[in-house]
């Protein structure tokens, strides 16, 4: 973080294998400007840990400043909302990052995201895994509202789970596109939506494969409210 508090607009921070903890709220916190956050040895060796207690990362008002996260493993992350990372007004760019096993806690519906939670922030996943990832209340992996239109490619969603939407929750005003990305054994234990839940969330679909998502109500893969698909 030490790093980051000195940065300044355009640079790169080079992260060395390791696990990276913290003591505040979140592990890492973006600055205001954009910058590269880069694992140099990629994501399996490169850990951000929330220890159970804190989330992995926060952004909060980056703006669209050209941020890169890059080969990064967000676990363990735990949080109210978002508990690998939680963007408000901000949005970067993720790159074959991992997100396994973060929780997101609370119950309020219309809230949630295990591994990512983005209001207002239109964001880039490449070649990201999200697994084991759960919300208590929506959206096992990710949690989008307001403005959040997601551009993801080559993401897999493998194992996540929440009361609605077990992968992916988009609402109102997310319309994203989704490519050749894959979901299985994605899980909603109580409501709509085993992989997918879509509000008022125009979403396009390019060589997805959805596998295996169980809902207890409706929409196995998909479930969607005054959208199209």
């Amino acid at each position: 973080q030490a790093a980051i508090d000195d940065s300044y607009e355009g640079l790169t921070i080079s992260v060395m294998p390791g696990t990276y903890t913290g003591t505040g709220d979140s592990v890492i916190t973006l600055p205001p400007h954009g910058i590269t956050i880069f694992g140099i040895d990629g994501a399996a060796n490169t850990i951000i840990d929330g220890e159970g207690v804190r989330r992995g990362l926060n952004g909060d008002g980056c703006g669209d400043t050209g941020t890169v996260i890059e080969g990064l493993t967000f676990t363990n992350g735990y949080a109210s909302e978002g508990g690998g990372i939680r963007l408000v007004g901000c949005s970067p760019t993720l790159r074959e990052c991992r997100f396994i096993g973060n929780n997101a806690y609370t119950t309020t519906q219309d809230s949630g995201g295990g591994a990512i939670h983005v209001d207002g922030s239109p964001t880039t996943l490449e070649s990201c895994t999200f697994q084991s990832n759960i919300a208590q209340s929506q959206g096992g992996a990710i949690w989008a509202q307001t403005g959040s239109a997601l551009t993801v490619v080559n993401c897999i969603f493998d194992s996540n789970s929440a009361s609605a939407a077990g992968a992916v929750y988009l609402f109102k005003d997310c319309d994203s596109q989704f490519a050749t990305c894959t979901f299985t054994g994605n899980t909603a234990d109580v409501n709509h939506g085993g992989a997918m839940y879509l509000y008022e969330s125009d979403t396009s679909f390019l060589e997805c494969v959805f596998q295996n998502n169980p809902s207890s109500v409706l929409g196995g893969a998909i479930i969607e409210y005054f959208s199209e698909a």
